[in-house]
């Protein structure tokens, strides 16, 4: 009965931590490679107000960069073929803090 316990304990420990992952979802508008820094265009839900907006993030370095695949953009922000595609930015909460820790833009690389 108390391995029972323990297990459920640590499979609601991880699903925890599991939902306190957010996924944004956006075109990339500007990106600076130097600062490690983008911003993206939030389009309206539909249905709803036409209100567009804008959101930045700081790019972390240990932050996965990766295609559609969920293959690793090598070049990560300095790849020219990332500008202005549609982007999701996985955002957690570590220490209180909202950390980027991935960024997949919806870009296949292998293709030409």
């Amino acid at each position: 009965m108390v391995r029972n316990l323990a297990i459920s304990l640590v499979v609601l420990m991880v699903s925890a931590s599991v939902l306190q992952a957010e996924e944004v979802k956006g075109v990339l508008s500007e990106i600076d490679a130097n600062k490690s820094t983008i911003t993206i265009t939030i389009p309206p839900l539909p249905g709803g107000a036409v209100v567009v907006k804008s959101q930045s993030f700081e790019i972390p370095k240990d932050a996965k960069i990766v295609d559609l695949n969920g293959k690793v953009i090598a070049m990560g922000l300095k790849d020219q073929r990332i500008k202005e595609k549609k982007t999701i930015v996985t955002v957690e909460k570590k220490a209180g803090k909202e950390v980027v820790t991935q960024l997949r833009i919806l870009i296949d690389v292998e293709k030409k």
